[in-house]
């Protein structure tokens, strides 16, 4: 049994199980607590790296030029048929860090791979004044930090292991 976790239930405070309803419980929370963290193990692990990247400080904002690699992809069948698949990116800003997600889909609508970087700032950003822009052409994602402090000079950005 856990001791970090007290039940607040009086029989547990009493020092008694409470009954098979008690374990009952417990057991169906630390076995869905098991399946969460397996879950999440299984995630994390399919994730790669983005570690391809250039910066520039501009002033008042940085860009941070991200290789994402193919973005389009694009199926001939044997027929003539054309199909395609466009990569799903996510970016999420914070005050110090920006979390950049790539996820191509193929062209039959089933996930590839699955690609990531957590970007570090030097110094605070305003989350809601950051951009980010797509170019599936060259395969890049230029994302636009907005510093807090205009005046501060960036020497870069670091990445945080996923």
């Amino acid at each position: 049994k856990s001791s970090c976790y007290r039940c607040p239930c009086p029989a547990a405070q009493r020092g008694d199980s409470g009954g098979g309803v008690h374990d009952e419980v417990v057991a169906r929370l630390r076995s869905r607590v098991d399946t969460l963290e397996s879950e999440v193990a299984k995630t994390r692990a399919g994730w790669t790296m983005l570690a391809q990247f250039s910066f520039s400080d501009e002033g008042g904002k940085c860009k941070v030029y991200v290789e994402a690699g193919d973005l389009e992809q694009r199926e001939a069948s044997e027929e003539g048929d054309q199909s395609f698949g466009e990569a799903a990116i996510t970016v999420t800003f914070s005050k110090r860090s920006c979390v950049l997600r790539v996820v191509s889909v193929r062209p039959d609508g089933s996930l590839g791979t699955r690609r990531a970087a957590t970007f570090m700032c030097e110094t605070e950003v305003v989350p809601d004044k950051c951009t980010y822009k797509v170019d599936r052409t060259k395969g890049r994602v230029t994302i636009t930090l907005k510093k807090a402090d205009e005046l501060k000079k960036w020497k870069g950005v670091t990445t945080q292991k996923m």
